[in-house]
């Protein structure tokens, strides 16, 4: 009988001590991943974020060059070069969707349409000089080429930006 006890208070204590974990582990694994990414360290997100998509686009780019032999073997300098103009696109990146949504935190229609517009007329020319300024520090290149990388490929990025960022920004922004 007494090793029966002994059974049963452990069979208890098993469940206690569950219930104890189950009160600190109540939000499954994803969800906690996702808060911290997502509010704790949300600004070191949306740097890596940027950069592994300034690294993808550029990973893109050299698979059409070779394989339309433009180019004719991977150049992983420039892709490193690319990534790293994700730093500081993302870290303004970051500070304007704070600002977007600490002035136009309300989810209706329109709120959604100023926040669209605002971003592809205020933001993404910003966007596109850092971006070439970035580049351009990095390649050591002079102020007169930076200055015409912006205002030659940059008014062709900015209109082709027209057609990616409003719908895309449609969804973030919903």
């Amino acid at each position: 009988m007494k090793s029966s006890r002994i059974f049963i208070g452990g069979i208890n204590s098993l469940k206690l001590l569950s219930k104890h974990i189950n009160k600190i582990n109540k939000k499954p694994f994803i969800i906690k991943i996702k808060q911290s990414l997502f509010s704790k360290y949300l600004l070191a997100t949306n740097l890596l974020v940027s950069m592994a998509f300034s690294g993808a686009g550029d990973c893109t780019e050299q698979i059409f060059e070779i394989a339309s032999s433009y180019q004719d073997e991977w150049n992983s300098y420039r892709t490193l070069k690319l990534t790293l103009t994700g730093l500081p696109v993302g870290l303004i990146s970051h500070y304007w969707y704070i600002f977007l949504d600490k002035h136009y935190y309300h989810h209706t229609h329109k709120t959604i349409l100023t926040k669209v517009l605002l971003s592809q007329i205020i933001f993404s020319p910003a966007c596109i000089v850092v971006f070439f300024i970035t580049l351009g520090l990095i390649n050591q290149s002079s102020k007169s080429e930076i200055k015409d990388n912006i205002m030659t490929k940059g008014k062709r990025i900015y209109l082709a930006e027209w057609v990616v960022w409003p719908p895309a920004s449609l969804v973030n922004f919903y």
